[in-house]
């Protein structure tokens, strides 16, 4: 190869190579541009999320309403807090039951287990006995395990109706 074309080879490369950066670094930009806009989309939502919960749970009879409007505020302020329309029993059911468990916890795992943001009841478990387990590798309280999922009717099953004759006899 004679030095002119190599020296035209040399530049066509270099060219190359700088548009295949370019088009490189424009994609990663994007992807990552994409990424942030779903971070904020997702924080926006754990914002309203809380927003709803703080509405539902700030709602008292401090300002001397009158019960029927203040029923009717928490029924209005709980709709928006569960939605109910976008989800299923077995969700609304999941979601409140996960609230009393957070509460119901000690504060330290509590802190520690909403730092982690459960979507679920079994989430926020697991998360849970991963703190217990870092925290006391020994064990605690016997051996539970980690991977025990909280879903079934074992915690919410509806009560079996009764027939007239039940009813109707002493129990």
């Amino acid at each position: 190869m004679e030095p002119d074309q190599f020296v035209k080879w040399w530049a066509d490369y270099q060219q190359q190579q700088q548009a295949t950066q370019q088009q490189q670094q424009q994609q990663l930009l994007q992807a990552f541009g994409e990424q942030q806009q779903q971070m904020i989309r997702d924080l926006g939502a754990q914002q309203q999320e809380l927003q709803r919960q703080t509405a539902y749970r700030a709602l008292s009879d401090e300002a001397g309403i009158r019960p029927w409007a203040l029923a009717q505020e928490l029924k209005d302020a709980c709709c928006r807090w569960l939605q109910p329309d976008q989800h299923s029993k077995e969700e609304l059911i999941d979601q409140v039951v996960m609230e009393q468990f957070l509460h119901a916890i000690p504060s330290r795992g509590r802190t520690w287990v909403m730092r982690h943001r459960p979507v679920s009841l079994n989430d926020a478990v697991r998360r849970l006995e991963d703190f217990l387990a870092a925290e006391n590798p020994g064990g605690w309280m016997g051996s539970t395990p980690a991977t025990a999922s909280v879903t079934g009717s074992w915690y919410c099953s509806p009560l079996r109706s009764r027939s007239a004759l039940e009813v109707a006899r002493p129990l």
